[in-house]
């Protein structure tokens, strides 16, 4: 017998794309491991624009292990969330991380705005958020 891992469908979203010359949006989907409880992310479309992007599917628990250390009060560069993804390597995939809220229980990742000099940079909604 395999180890196939059968996920829940929770919903899907689209983000709009945040940087300044974007134009589409990010679809996401948020999805629940059958045998658990733990919460699931991933990518399923760049609309609007040809930037790659991975489909790796990842437990919301490497989202906000991005976070730790993180001064919750200052913005926070879309670099930091790469290390979320273990296999896929897409720079592109901070960003459009960013730009999707993700909603959880008492957490919600903020939204992206792009910064002077062309950075983008993530705002957490509020001091509860990852209370």
């Amino acid at each position: 017998m395999s180890n196939i891992t059968v996920y829940l469908h929770l919903s899907t979203q689209t983000a709009p794309k945040t940087s300044l010359n974007a134009q589409g949006g990010i679809v996401y989907a948020l999805l629940k491991d059958e045998a658990s409880t733990e919460i699931f992310f991933t990518f399923l479309e760049n609309q609007g624009g040809s930037g790659y992007f991975g489909r790796e599917i990842i437990p919301f628990a490497n989202i906000t292990a991005c976070l730790t250390g993180a001064d919750l009060k200052q913005t926070i560069p879309a670099k930091r969330f790469l290390k979320a993804f273990s296999v896929s390597r897409s720079v592109n995939n901070g960003g459009f991380l960013c730009a999707c809220p993700c909603p959880m229980p008492r957490r919600r990742l903020g939204s992206l705005g792009s910064q002077e000099g062309g950075n983008s940079r993530l705002a957490i909604n509020g001091p509860e958020a990852f209370a």
